[in-house]
C-alpha cells in the first residue's frame, strides 16, 4: 500500500478510496436499502449492472473493500462531531 502523504493524513480514509470502490459502496448501500438482499447478492447486482466480470473484481475482495469503506465511513462521521465539539470548548 502506498505511503500516505502528510496532507492526505488529514483527509478521512473514506474519501481516499478508489472511485470504483466508492461507486460499489454507494450502489450496494442503495440496493440493500430498497431491496432485501444479502451483501453478496447486492455486490453481484453491482457487478451485473455495470457489466464487470467477477474475475476482474473478485467478489470476496469487493466484500472486504465494502466492509473497510463502511468502517471508514462510520469512523469519519463519528470523528467530525468530536472535532466540532473540541473547537467550541476551546473558545
Amino acid at each position: 500500500m502506498p505511503k500516505i502523504k502528510p496532507f492526505e493524513g488529514r483527509i478521512p480514509a473514506f474519501y481516499r478510496r478508489s472511485a470504483l470502490d466508492l461507486m460499489m459502496f454507494a450502489h450496494v448501500n442503495a440496493v440493500r436499502h430498497h431491496k432485501d438482499l444479502s451483501l453478496v447478492d447486492a455486490i453481484i447486482d453491482f457487478l451485473d449492472y455495470y457489466g464487470i466480470d467477477s474475475y476482474e473484481y473478485n467478489i470476496e475482495t469487493v466484500e472486504v473493500a465494502y466492509q473497510r469503506i463502511r468502517n471508514n465511513f462510520i469512523y469519519a462521521h463519528q470523528i467530525e462531531p468530536i472535532k466540532k465539539n473540541l473547537k467550541t470548548k476551546k473558545k
